[in-house]
């Protein structure tokens, strides 16, 4: 201290508007409350939708044809249930649904096979499970294809739509190269490289058909690593050395589409506003300024 005044001690901030650094602060904020909002609809939407399967796949074992002729050939009415299913497979035209992952096998494929049903004289998709990705070519998957008529429970799905900024599948038809790996099942994109109509809705094999809690709970969690979500290109260059089958499973293993929780999205909810928060708390710190002027 000299002279009475003490150098060492700071001015005090004060507030600065910056019409800038305010208008910047308050469309990140509002952008964050709406991404907020909008997983709050995803949250209600998939409430609703997780209620509905509930209600479905409760319902008892019937044939195909049965569930078809109960909604009037409502196709979409038919998702989630349990139906018993008899035909023939047709291996020729059968392709894989890639960046699929099992728990302890790691990464692989979806093989997705057309079936010939017995009762309808028409053809189904069916996804037929999971196999190590090393063997997701046309020849290292032919071992799997063994016995083309089949009978097993099965669990109705409905085509999978592209999601926002995912990428597309590839494009198919006459003027088009065949397409053997998929990035989901895209029943109309499918049809348009086979000889033959499909059915509007797929299949996927269930391990065991009575067991519907454990049916719900694979369906029904997060995916096992984020990054293969991200990632859509080729997983080959990950896949272990020691690429032989395990000889106390039997392939493919029936695997089913996973649905996210919907408690993640009310957690993204609660997120979201923090974030919107903390920017606006930021942005007023960023105007707090120290007074130049000596006291």
């Amino acid at each position: 201290m000299k002279n009475g005044i003490n150098r060492s001690s700071k001015p005090p901030r004060q507030f600065v508007f910056s019409w800038k650094i305010s208008l910047f602060v308050l469309v990140l904020a509002i952008a964050m409350v709406r991404a907020s909002f909008w997983q709050w609809e995803r949250h209600q939407e998939k409430s609703a939708y997780l209620s509905e399967m509930d209600q479905r796949i409760a319902n008892e074992v019937v044939p195909l044809k049965e569930a078809i002729e109960d909604v009037g050939e409502d196709y979409q009415e038919t998702i989630h249930r349990r139906v018993l299913v008899d035909g023939e497979f047709d291996f020729d035209n059968e392709v894989v649904v890639r960046n699929r992952r099992h728990e302890t096998l790691g990464p692989g494929v979806h093989i997705i096979t057309p079936l010939l049903l017995s009762e309808l004289n028409r053809y189904i998709l069916v996804n037929r499970g999971f196999i190590p990705l090393a063997y997701k070519g046309q020849e290292e998957r032919a071992q799997f294809q063994i016995n083309p008529t089949s009978t097993f429970i099965g669990l109705v799905k409905g085509s999978e739509r592209k999601r926002l900024l995912a990428p597309p599948d590839p494009p198919t038809g006459k003027d088009y190269r065949w397409v053997d790996e998929w990035i989901r099942v895209n029943i109309e994109a499918m049809q348009a490289q086979l000889p033959y109509e499909v059915l509007p809705i797929y299949l996927e094999t269930m391990a065991k058909g009575d067991d519907i809690e454990a049916a719900k709970k694979e369906m029904v969690k997060m995916s096992s690593s984020r990054s293969e979500i991200l990632y859509l290109g080729d997983l080959s260059e990950v896949v272990v050395a020691d690429s032989s089958l395990r000889k106390d499973l039997e392939y493919p293993i029936p695997s089913y589409s996973t649905v996210i929780p919907t408690a993640t999205h009310l957690a993204y909810v609660y997120e979201w506003l923090f974030l919107a928060a903390l920017t606006l708390a930021i942005g007023i710190l960023l105007q707090l300024k120290r007074s130049t002027k000596r006291q």
